[in-house]
């Protein structure tokens, strides 16, 4: 299952701006407008009956267009593939917070295995300037073509049942 989050973006210069998104994740990550997994009141993952992972996979965007002095909303999914250098635990009692290593020995109940992983990324955004000012607006300098790059690190622990 994935895990979804929103972040805003807001332009502070008066000309349009296309933003490219992209990050060091590959297809672990993906970049949306909208989601219909989350809740359009509280941006809450919708309940477990009406969540459809397909739409964690479709309408994907690598770039936006973003208005002078404007914002836009852009969904981040977060869909793990595999868990490297992961580390075991066990559990007798499954109600027991006390996590012990795979090696250690427990006495009574069923054991159950869960690895515990870090995954560790990066997340560029690149803004370009796409045209002129408004009319009516001053012009900040910003030339067609201008850019700014701003690098996100991005950390996610992942927990899967084996």
């Amino acid at each position: 299952r994935s895990v979804l989050t929103r972040f805003t973006l807001q332009s502070h210069v008066d000309t349009p701006l296309r933003v490219k998104l992209h990050s060091t994740m590959g297809e672990q990550l993906g970049f949306q407008l909208s989601n219909e997994n989350l809740d359009d009141g509280d941006g809450e993952q919708v309940e477990d009956d009406d969540f459809n992972a397909l739409f964690n996979y479709v309408n994907l965007i690598d770039e936006l267009e973003l208005d002078p002095r404007g914002t836009q909303t852009v969904v981040v999914s977060f869909r793990p593939r595999s868990l490297q250098h992961a580390y075991g635990f066990q559990r007798g009692d499954p109600f027991d917070d006390a996590a012990r290593p795979l090696n250690g020995s427990l006495s009574g109940g069923p054991l159950k295995r869960h690895q515990i992983s870090e995954c560790k990324g990066s997340i560029f955004l690149r803004a370009e300037a796409i045209g002129p000012a408004l009319a009516g607006m001053p012009d900040e300098g910003v030339e067609a073509g201008a850019g700014q790059e701003l690098a996100l690190e991005f950390v996610a622990p992942v927990c899967s049942s084996i």
